[in-house]
């Protein structure tokens, strides 16, 4: 039996079957091991009310939660494969903090982010599905936000608003002066072709362009495992020429996503297409306020 530091936790996840509790257990440890420490590194986040209050992640029951959490939701409303432990994890968020909105009549967390420094081990999780050369040699500190969920029943807008305060807290607290990830959009079915992809592709292309929201950095583009199909790729090119034309297509971007942009997000490079969730990946850069 491997020791619990050499396990790889997606693997776990996604390949065994014996002994699932225990598996489980230690597919959490392996993850809190490096993350527990760092969130022991004094951040304040100040960000609470009286109904809730964010926080960085250090107790491994609470991690355990993150990880139920996001499966839950991307299980839902992504359809990512079953996994038997119930738990979304992998290898980077051994490497990660965590920063969560939790209940405070509950306990559990609610609301979730993942953030991956600089000084992360494995890289960024962008860096899967793009090249990212020469947005990575910008001068200045990078966090990289990912696996970003809240809970159903908690969409009220409060729980986004105390995340996004929670994560300028940890921002500024090191020294970050570029936020970035991946933000997803559900593919329809068939979008690999016909008319679903250009009704698709055509309208989430003007609708980004409406909103002035694509801003290509040269050669930040999807590696080739992740590029889109060349029908897509010939779609998409195609609605360039004419994103300018006709009233913004409502209803394709994701309202999460939309409000990024309207707070001043951009997009810098064309989507990549994650099969395995059946989603486009859109790069997506996050300003970071002022201070006040």
């Amino acid at each position: 039996m491997p020791s619990p530091q050499r396990l790889a936790p997606l693997r776990l996840v996604r390949g065994s079957v014996g002994h699932a509790g225990a598996l489980m257990q230690w597919a959490v440890a392996d993850a809190f091991r490096t993350q527990g420490r760092l969130a022991r590194t004094p951040v304040r986040v100040d960000a609470a009310s009286t109904r809730y209050e964010c926080r960085l992640i250090s107790d491994r029951r609470e991690l355990r939660k993150v990880f139920q959490l996001r499966y839950e939701v991307f299980r839902a409303e992504y359809g990512s494969p079953p996994s038997i432990f119930r738990i979304d994890v992998d290898g980077f968020d051994r490497h990660s903090r965590h920063l969560a909105v939790v209940d405070r009549s509950t306990g559990s967390p609610v609301g979730v982010y993942r953030l991956v420094s600089d000084a992360g081990r494995l890289g960024f999780y962008s860096a899967r599905e793009f090249a990212l050369a020469p947005f990575l040699a910008l001068p200045g500190v990078r966090l990289e936000l990912g696996r970003a969920c809240v809970h159903p029943d908690h969409r009220n807008g409060a729980v986004i608003r105390m995340l996004w305060k929670g994560l300028v807290d940890v921002a500024r607290a090191e020294g970050a002066e570029h936020l970035f990830g991946c933000s997803s959009v559900v593919c329809p079915p068939e979008v690999e072709r016909g008319a679903a992809s250009v009704a698709f592709l055509g309208g989430l292309r003007r609708e980004l362009a409406t909103l002035e929201a694509l801003r290509p950095m040269p050669g930040v583009a999807p590696l080739k495992r992740f590029e889109m199909p060349r029908p897509m790729r010939d779609v998409w090119a195609m609605a360039a020429a004419d994103s300018a034309a006709g009233p913004e297509v409502s209803g394709i971007l994701p309202p999460l996503l939309r409000s990024y942009i309207r707070a001043g997000a951009h997009i810098i490079a064309p989507p990549a297409y994650d099969r395995e969730f059946r989603c486009l990946d859109l790069l997506t850069v996050f300003p970071l306020p002022p201070r006040s």
